[in-house]
């Protein structure tokens, strides 16, 4: 039932108290069975991804200039047998060209080291602000004036 103004009888409440809302009544219910098999499961799955992962992240120690000097140098093998062995010419050629577009792929990656923390799709960043430099602080309390009375 609406009011003559239209608006809505009981308790309006704002979008922040619908989400705390939200959030103490998920944390009411108990988890269940389906859920908790769910989240064994990818917790397994994490633990056997963990090696393949690292062994995938070490290629993260080449910035994109060691990407373009190994191109390069693939290039100039693949013109230098070009005549001997055509095929293996045309494989270093592609491995070539895969050198050289893989920094464009691999800047869309997730984000290495520790993931943001994200509620409803914006990250979140919980550090504190950061203290300026103790240099700088004696510098400024250096040339400050004396307060005035």
């Amino acid at each position: 039932m609406t009011t003559p103004d239209n608006q809505p009888d009981g308790p309006v409440h704002s979008r922040l108290e619908d989400e705390v809302l939200e959030i103490l009544h998920r944390s009411d219910r108990p988890i269940s069975f389906a859920d908790h098999q769910r989240r064994l499961r990818r917790r397994a799955h994490q633990r056997m991804r963990g090696p393949i992962v690292a062994k995938w992240r070490s290629t993260a120690r080449f910035t994109p200039g060691a990407f373009l000097v190994l191109g390069v140098v693939a290039a100039l093998l693949a013109f230098a047998i070009r005549e001997t062995s055509p095929f293996l010419a045309r494989v270093l050629v592609l491995g070539c060209v895969l050198l050289l577009i893989s920094p464009i792929f691999l800047q869309y990656r997730s984000p290495r080291g520790e993931a943001s923390k994200r509620w409803r799709g914006r990250d979140v960043d919980f550090s504190a602000p950061s203290s300026p430099p103790q240099w700088l602080d004696t510098l400024r309390d250096r040339f400050r004036r004396p307060p005035r009375h």
